[in-house]
């Protein structure tokens, strides 16, 4: 596979330095790499006119003029790309606020440098690879295939179960969410009877419920608390 690498930043000393351990990163794997570099946020957002343009971006906070908290809200509010990774490069900690509903996969302290990096592509490789994997129903005699990554969550309904995909539309075949849930990798969790969902698209966490991405607010029930909320953890513990 080769991924697709952004970096959005106005120090071009500082670009260089991310670039040359974006590459090093790649070395020896078989993924390869292409890296593109803007140095205005307004560059960012033109470029990023649609989804898919790169899986991986880092982004500098404070940009002149566009900010990359504006272009982080560019690409989860307007394009709706909830797949690109973000990594926010800043020597400020001050925007944890701001930054959290852009669902950033990590925040990198220009202060302590760039040894991070690393770390954060092996992870996000890995990752890549989980979310990549296929999914398979059938209806109507007929074998589907889907993404992991594509499935915001699952919802039964009477007989029926509705697959409601991050783009929006849906899907729906005879069966039951506790045979579904077999298939599902640990980033999916059971939170009732009626919802199986995909942790990554959560946008709010309540103590009893959860709201999804698509503003679906979607109950816990209690005997599926712990089993969630552990699921929970390890899944974000593993995002940081």
């Amino acid at each position: 596979m080769r991924y697709r690498i952004g970096i959005c930043e106005d120090d071009r000393i500082i670009c260089k330095e991310i670039e040359k351990k974006i590459h090093s990163c790649f070395r020896g794997r078989k993924e390869s790499v292409s890296v593109i570099v803007w140095n205005t946020g307004e560059d960012c957002i033109a470029a990023l006119s649609e989804k898919g343009v790169v899986n991986i971006l880092f982004l500098d906070i404070e940009l002149p003029g566009c900010s990359g908290v504006n272009v982080g809200n560019h690409i989860r509010k307007e394009i709706k790309d909830r797949n690109m990774y973000i990594i926010y490069v800043s020597q400020y900690t001050k925007y944890a606020m701001e930054l959290f509903e852009t669902q950033p996969y990590y925040f990198i302290d220009k202060s302590k440098g760039f040894s991070k990096i690393k770390e954060i592509i092996d992870d996000l490789i890995t990752l890549d690879m989980e979310d990549s994997q296929n999914y398979m129903y059938a209806s109507s005699g007929i074998i589907y295939k889907l993404m992991f990554r594509d499935i915001m969550y699952l919802e039964s309904d009477k007989k029926y179960i509705k697959i409601i995909l991050e783009d929006g539309t849906e899907r729906r075949f005879i069966g039951t969410l506790k045979n579904e849930m077999k298939k599902l990798s640990d980033m999916f969790a059971a939170a009732g009877q009626s919802y199986i969902v995909n942790l990554k698209y959560i946008e709010k966490f309540y103590p009893d419920k959860v709201v999804m991405m698509n503003g679906q607010c979607i109950n816990i029930g209690r005997k599926y608390k712990l089993e969630f909320y552990e699921r929970n953890r390890k899944f974000t513990d593993y995002m940081k």
